[in-house]
């Protein structure tokens, strides 16, 4: 096994979802536990890391090529694959604009699980009621984003678009990632 495939392995144990079957794990397996979890988090960062530093053989590259497909059930195609930085931005506007774990995990195409442990790992649990009621902020409208575009356009920063939208400016970031106004994340994948 290569530290590529360890990766996806761990990330995928990350996500609730057992790796070789791609079957959502029970909610009393080890794996959910916050130390495996803290564990396995340090582990991916180090392989990360490692990865980094090697370069990828072409035996690696075929090897990669002819791997079994993991059984996917509907509405979860895209279980246990490792989240783009948009589809991050995309589900921190969601998640900012109050749709529910289970909306977000139907729009993404993920299990619950999986978008409450995404959710946990970039720290935007705890800005929401555990019950999940939306927040304050109204949800985005067509004139919100069109107002962001000229803003942005006539060279606004992020904190100035914030304070005349009346809206925090981790969700403008997240809006201008998503709209490509901005190739900045509007957080770092790797706290």
């Amino acid at each position: 096994m290569n530290a590529k495939d360890a990766y996806t392995l761990l990330e995928t144990l990350m996500d609730g979802i057992n790796p070789i079957t791609g079957e959502l794990l029970p909610e009393d397996h080890v794996c959910h536990e916050p130390a495996v979890l803290r564990a396995l988090h340090k582990a991916l960062v180090a392989l990360q890391e490692c990865e980094s530093n090697m370069q990828i053989t072409p035996a690696e590259t075929e090897q990669a090529a002819h791997k079994p497909e993991r059984k996917k059930t509907a509405g979860r195609e895209r279980a246990g694959e490792a989240w783009s930085r948009e589809e991050e931005a995309q589900l921190w506007d969601l998640w900012e604009n109050g749709a529910t774990k289970n909306e977000i995990a139907k729009l993404l195409k993920r299990s619950s699980w999986a978008i409450h442990r995404r959710l946990e790992r970039l720290d935007l649990l705890e800005k929401r009621n555990e019950d999940d009621e939306p927040p304050l902020l109204p949800p985005w409208t067509l004139t919100d984003v069109k107002r962001l575009n000229e803003l942005h356009a006539s060279g606004c920063s992020a904190e100035e678009i914030a304070e005349q939208m009346n809206r925090p400016v981790e969700s403008i970031r997240a809006r201008m990632f998503y709209m490509g106004l901005t190739k900045e994340a509007p957080i770092s994948l790797h706290t």
